[in-house]
């Protein structure tokens, strides 16, 4: 279990958890994984008698005779173009009938190499012929092995027209296998795909580790789809769930219908959505492509085989709310979206939407607040451009002919080319406000798979049309940099009909405008006009109302559309003096003899005391003089408000600030971090021999801090600086200046993951350490090209001491243990033999499900790796551990 300090009261517990000795001295080079398959989901045991259900049989196909039953199948063939090149997924292989084959009650899909080079196999749907909804589909199959083989049996939306494109409509894997064989690979895996159409696309999957290779003999997969959940099966085993709760359609849809319509507005789909619509069942045997790479000729040729399909229907399931065919464990629990896997501030069981009014009753006033200040835009309709023929109405402020209540914006053209736009206002001096706006998405910190879905949706009525009007929708970053879109005739309402439209963020990017006079299109990110209307080619009289830009993403704050600013002013902790709004406890610190009470006075008798003197560089003015006496409690000191801090604005910034230590004493290094009211905190961050006789910047990116519990919205010190705690002895003096929340940091670091090696460029090594162990990333001592972290357990540290490999979110992605796969290895290098090291995991909070394993160091000053059999203290395989301690 980890044992982290996160506050001054965490003692206690930590000292119940861990209890073991660790090494008095020890350098870590490599921690990771010994043996591990991968699993994504595991089954936890336990005996259950499924209910009776009564199944009838609706489609089945024995494959007895010599060819194919082309009554209840149909061919694909060729290479997926001109629509999906690579059948969407840079697939290597020609589908041909010549490849498929019946006989001796067997269907055939041969993958294999031509004479000329080209890869061909087989692919067979259902679609037109048995399209289905809801049942149970068994197919009994023998799978091919090989480098880029992918074998697949799954079911696809068979109208796209109510939910639109994949992934929107929807997608059921029954069985796919990637690579048999290779590297003693015997997984298969069963997924589904829905929600944003933006990569990597929403999704959950798991595996099933089939112990011998799935080539070897005949296996039955299976799939039962009720409504708002289905469940997976190999040989009748129940290995996956899921349910409605995390899949989800977010697709444009028309007003009246809600069907698909790519100049609709987007919305969320039903509950059930997409999984409550006809699919029909796909077989298909693909060479190469995205999950397997490229193929190899020397497996070739391999072959698909199907002993039989059959889809059947529950009798017995309830024909209004299409369930009750169930037959499924409930001890298996449903999967998350995306595999289950965290992502900084996430709810993706359905999609974050984020919605910048422009024009409601008029154009709009936007206000965007900062450090207790309230900036605003004032939007305006104006008129950009207006042919020397032209005449124009626009009117912002029309009252609404079917709505009295109502106002509307008027627009007339007539007699030539011309066009009306919001816009805001144009800012020099405003501190905080640029002109334009924002739509470009994920610039919050989001990272990959937070891509937006953005778009411009307005309603709009046509009052009149001459022939040949075009309407184009423009978005536009300042001439000659824009995107037009046409309004197609197909999609406009009838005169006197009002309905909503939207022209995609995607659309504008693909149709620059104005390319001959050196346009590039629109910029998101730098938006002038947010919505223009132009009306050329004939003549036209609109209303306008209810404008409105929207982004959706799958990480609640990872993509929005707003004002453009000039970036958050640096929130100062302290320059020159403390900035008592908002901190306005100003400097605080507590230590262990006075029970962890806050004081602010001047003490001696305290284990801290501080001064604001004179710097020795007249430059720095003012900074602060903090000193640790020579005492054996431990102590910290900070900056703090009473009550609570906003800082959700600097959730892509980073916390900055200049340390120069002057004695460090006996401690092995400083500690930083933030709390947000204990026990939310940060967790500690050891920092090393930061300025160590000289003046250092600091600067830790703050989703670093999210990542390990700070809750932003209530932060209550603006920092916190200590030696390392337990080793706070020896009379430390250490000056601090310049505090500073920045809000863009430099770098974005990855989460941890395994194999932790210390060394790769752009991951957060950040360590977190207690009980008086101190952890810093030092040079290898036998190689001077390679980073360890360096590991003190000095005297008064307390027996539980030790670190966490990385912080309190632990590894990006839980630790793959399996039956068979419970083993992990640390490589390490000690000063002595038969110093025992303990290994500890441990789960998500509230940190229950724990195992350690003790290994003893074998020789001295040289590296060795020790092993941790995790299988040796019982291991729980049903809990997901996702945090390692040392």
């Amino acid at each position: 279990m980890f044992c982290r300090t996160e506050s001054h009261a965490t003692e206690s517990s930590n000292r119940r958890s861990c209890r073991s000795a660790l090494a008095a001295l020890a350098a870590i080079g490599a921690f990771g994984i010994a043996g591990c398959g991968g699993t994504e989901s595991s089954v936890p045991g336990g005996e259950y008698t499924p209910p009776v259900v009564e199944f009838q049989v609706v489609f089945e196909d024995e494959f007895e005779g010599t060819e194919l039953d082309l009554s209840k199948w149909n061919i694909d063939e060729g290479d997926g173009c001109p629509d999906l090149c690579g059948w969407g997924n840079n697939e290597a292989q020609v589908y041909s009938a010549d490849n498929i084959t019946v006989g001796g009650g067997v269907l055939t899909i041969e993958g294999r190499q031509e004479a000329d080079g080209t890869f061909t196999s087989g692919r067979i749907n259902t679609k037109g012929k048995f399209d289905f909804q809801y049942g149970r589909v068994e197919v009994r199959a023998r799978l091919p092995e090989g480098q880029g083989t992918w074998p697949g049996i799954w079911l696809l939306h068979s109208d796209p027209d109510v939910y639109g494109p994949w992934p929107a409509s929807g997608e059921i894997d029954i069985v796919e296998s990637f690579n048999l064989g290779v590297d003693g690979n015997t997984a298969t895996r069963s997924a589904m795909h829905y929600g944003l159409p933006t990569p990597p696309f929403s999704g959950t999957s798991s595996v099933f580790d089939n112990d011998v290779s799935p080539a070897m003999d005949f296996r039955t997969y299976a799939v039962e789809w009720e409504r708002d959940r289905v469940r997976f099966f190999v040989d009748g085993e129940h290995f996956q769930t899921q349910n409605s709760e995390n899949w989800y359609a977010y697709f444009p849809a028309d007003d009246v219908e809600g069907f698909y319509d790519p100049f609709g507005a987007f919305k969320e789909g039903p509950v059930d959505a997409p999984f409550d619509q006809l699919f029909h069942l796909i077989i298909n045997f693909a060479l190469g492509g995205n999950p397997v790479g490229d193929v190899d000729p020397n497996a070739l040729p391999q072959v698909l085989e199907i002993d039989s399909v059959r889809v059947y229907e529950c009798v017995n399931a309830n024909p209004g709310t299409g369930r009750g065919c169930g037959t499924g464990s409930p001890d298996v629990i449903p999967l998350e979206d995306n595999d289950g896997n965290e992502l900084a501030d996430v709810e993706t069981a359905q999609p974050f939407v984020e919605e910048l009014d422009l024009y409601v009753d008029g154009p709009e006033s936007i206000s965007l607040e900062a450090l207790g200040e309230v900036y605003t835009n004032n939007l305006s309709a104006i008129t950009p451009f207006q042919s020397d023929t032209a005449t124009v109405i626009n009117d912002p402020l029309f009252e609404d002919p079917e709505d009295a209540g109502n106002t509307v914006w008027r627009v007339g053209v007539a007699g030539g080319v011309a066009n009306v736009a919001l816009t805001g206002e144009e800012f020099t001096d405003n501190p905080l406000l640029e002109t334009g706006f924002d739509f470009s998405g994920g610039r919050r910190g989001g990272g990959p798979g937070t891509e937006p879905v953005g778009e411009i949706a307005f309603e709009m009525e046509i009052v009149s049309i001459t022939p040949g009007t075009e309407l184009v929708i423009r978005l536009d970053s300042g001439f000659p940099n824009a995107g037009d879109v046409i309004l197609p005739d197909s999609v406009l309402a009838p005169v006197g009909e009002r309905r909503t439209y939207s022209v995609k963020f995607d659309d504008f990017l693909a149709n620059p405008a104005f390319v001959d006079l050196g346009g590039t299109g629109a910029d998101l990110a730098n938006v002038v006009f947010p919505f223009v209307l132009e009306v050329r080619g004939g003549d036209a009289e609109v209303l306008i109302d209810n404008v409105r830009a929207t982004n959706a993403c799958k990480v609640v704050g990872g993509c929005g559309v707003e004002l453009k600013n000039k970036g958050f002013p640096d929130l100062v902790v302290y320059d020159d003096a403390v900035n008592v709004d908002p901190w306005n406890r100003g400097i605080v610190a507590s230590d262990e003899g006075t029970g962890f009470t806050d004081y602010t006075d001047g003490n001696t008798a305290n284990k801290v005391n501080w001064a604001e003197v004179a710097s020795d560089d007249p430059e720095r003015g003012q900074v602060v003089e903090v000193t640790f006496n020579d005492s054996n409690v431990s102590g910290v000191w900070f900056i703090a408000s009473a009550g609570g801090v906003d800082t959700t604005e600097y959730a892509a910034g980073a916390v900055r600030f200049d340390i120069k230590v002057l004695d460090y004493g006996n401690a092995p290094g400083m500690t930083f971090k933030i709390d947000c009211f204990v026990p939310c905190t940060s967790g500690d961050k050891a920092l090393g021999k930061v300025g160590d006789g000289d003046w250092e910047t600091v600067t830790f990116p703050v989703s670093q801090l999210v990542s390990s519990g700070l809750d932003l919205e209530a932060v209550n010190t603006g920092i916190v600086l200590f030696p390392t705690f337990g080793q706070q002895t020896g009379g430390i003096t250490f000056r601090v200046d310049d505090v500073r929340w920045i809000a863009e940091a430099e770098v974005q670091l990855a989460q941890i993951d395994l194999p932790v090696t210390f060394d790769e460029e752009g991951v957060d090594y950040s360590l977190e350490n207690f009980g008086g162990a101190g952890t810093e990333l030092v040079t290898d001592p036998t190689d001077p090209e390679n980073t360890v972290a360096s590991t003190t357990k000095g005297e008064g540290a307390e027996t539980f001491a030790g670190t966490v490999i990385g912080t309190g979110a632990g590894f990006a992605n839980p630790i793959p243990f399996e039956e068979g796969a419970t083993t992990m290895s640390v490589r390490v290098y000690s000063p002595n033999p038969g110093v025992p090291v303990l290994l500890k995991v441990e789960n998500e909070d509230p940190y229950i499900a724990a195992a350690e394993v003790l290994a003893n160091t074998t020789v001295a000053n040289e590296w060795e790796t020790l092993t941790f059999d995790f299988s040796t203290v019982g291991i729980n395989l049903a809990e997901t551990y996702v945090r390692a301690i040392i």
